[in-house]
């Protein structure tokens, strides 16, 4: 393989049966709530589907990285073709998204502070905690208010 490293080399699966092995030993390490999701999204019916509409398949997970701790990830399976415009092997790419993620779910936060501050007619710095999954607190500096009709 010229141009290959020994690592990229390493990670090159040259057969269906050693990526199942690999995918299920990588299984292990992606978080509990998206493992149902993942598996249906990397499996080869799905890539194909995507891949048949001449698209890249793109699959967002987050994987464990300690006990309370979780890192987003983003794999991209991105199709080889044939001269006949066959699919013949996929080139599977896998990035770090955590940064970019997590600056999108703060600005959401804040986009959400701020409707809730308008609605109920208080400042935005007032707002210390806002249970956005339940939609059953808010915490603000003054007060806990619970079941806000604005939900």
């Amino acid at each position: 393989f010229n141009g290959l490293t020994k690592s990229a080399y390493d990670v090159e699966i040259t057969k269906e049966n050693d990526f199942t092995k690999k995918l299920d030993l990588f299984m292990k390490f992606i978080h509990p709530e998206d493992k149902e999701q993942f598996f249906i999204n990397t499996r080869r019916e799905k890539i194909s589907e995507t891949f048949s509409e001449n698209k890249t398949h793109v699959v967002d997970f987050r994987i464990i990285e300690s006990e309370n701790s979780y890192l987003y990830y983003q794999m991209r399976f991105v199709p080889l073709w044939d001269e006949n415009k066959a699919v013949i092997a996929a080139i599977v790419c896998m990035r770090n998204i955590d940064a970019e993620i997590r600056h999108e779910l703060g600005i959401r936060q804040e986009l959400e502070n701020a409707k809730i501050a308008a609605e109920l007619n208080i400042p935005q710095s007032d707002i210390i905690d806002l249970d956005i999954k339940g939609k059953s607190k808010i915490t603000t500096s003054k007060q806990t208010l619970t079941k806000v009709s604005i939900f």
